[in-house]
């Protein structure tokens, strides 16, 4: 018997393209999907993009989503985005 391998997940170096909704109280205000948006693509651990949602992404898999709440919103107001596949490979970034 074969013995499964474990999905490769993101860390520093990885080049990851990323989709995305983001929403604000429950509308949606930003997403990747649908004509002429696209996935953000980035070298995580780099500082490419917001601390928090960078922390959020360490160890997700592709084709993996989470829904990574913002702790920040002022009181009353709700915004998160959730996030969906990786692709990608690590690159010479260690």
């Amino acid at each position: 018997m074969r013995e499964l391998q474990k999905p490769e997940t993101i860390r520093d170096g990885h080049v990851v393209t990323l989709g995305y909704t983001l929403t604000v109280d429950g509308s949606v205000i930003d997403t990747s999907e649908g004509e002429g948006n696209a996935p953000v693509e980035f070298i995580q651990g780099t500082e490419q993009i917001v601390p928090g949602l960078e922390n959020a992404l360490y160890g997700m898999a592709e084709g993996e989503s989470k829904n990574v709440p913002d702790l920040q919103s002022p009181p009353g107001r709700q915004r998160s985005a959730l996030f969906g596949h990786r692709t990608g490979s690590p690159r010479g970034h260690a």
